[in-house]
């Protein structure tokens, strides 16, 4: 739908296909940073980022290139890379989490939270939820038909809207 053909499409197939591992615990990281953040203790986010991203080079050279005695995977090598080092740093976060002063995590108590506070918090998340789907949407469409235009038109786009 933007434009991608040929071997630039076949290749983002592959990479999606791995990359797609991340909704398995993408919510995990998206609420251990807000708990760093509503504390006002950014520092664990800051090393597991600094953590993904080295990580992340260094698997990529390893994977992509098939140094190391690892087999040159290209592509394929690049998706497993960035999913592998995020969960990771994913999970280096969850090491910081009982530092948090406020932190005390009870199965017993999540479990007893009265359902008026499920539609509560339903109710406020879900037109946050819906106005993302459809800024993305509109974006997608937007990047479509500057696509119709000009295929340099769509990658401008692109850069400037960074």
């Amino acid at each position: 739908m933007i434009g991608a053909r040929g071997e630039i499409l076949e290749l983002a197939v592959v990479y999606l296909f791995y990359i797609n591992l991340f909704f398995l615990y993408i919510g995990l990281g998206m609420t251990a940073n807000s708990c760093f953040e509503g504390e006002g203790w950014t520092f664990p986010v800051m090393i597991a980022s600094i953590y993904k991203s080295v990580l992340n080079i260094f698997l990529d050279w390893v994977m992509i290139f098939g140094n190391l005695g690892f087999p040159e995977m290209g592509i394929t090598g690049a998706a497993i890379a960035t999913v592998f080092s995020d969960f990771t740093g994913t999970i280096l976060l969850f090491f910081f989490l009982p530092k948090l002063k406020s932190f005390k995590l009870k199965v017993h108590q999540i479990l007893s939270v009265p359902k008026r506070f499920y539609l509560r918090v339903i109710r406020l998340g879900l037109p946050a939820g819906a106005e993302f789907m459809l800024w993305s949407a509109g974006q997608t469409g937007l990047l479509a038909i500057l696509n119709m235009i000009d295929p340099y038109a769509a990658g401008s786009f692109g850069i400037v809207n960074m």
